[in-house]
């Protein structure tokens, strides 16, 4: 099972805490592939709720709503 799979299921609560509840967003890993498709799945969950997932996250990003600590 992967990150990704587990947003996907969530993905109602996820948009509830990102939208409702001032939530943040913490990667943590890999730096291979592994923090473009959780942030990709993120995207998705906003588009499914009609916003461009791309601009909502860069906001949330430039906020510091979304952090990332990636190690190789």
């Amino acid at each position: 099972v992967y990150v990704q799979d587990k947003i996907y299921e969530y993905a109602d609560k996820i948009w509830d805490l990102l939208e409702n509840n001032n939530g943040f967003v913490f990667i943590a890993g890999r730096a291979d592939n592994m923090p473009n498709d959780v942030m990709e799945q993120f995207k998705k969950i906003a588009s499914s709720k009609g916003v461009d997932g791309e601009r909502y996250f860069a906001s949330l990003e430039s906020k510091g709503r979304v952090q990332f600590e990636t190690w190789n």
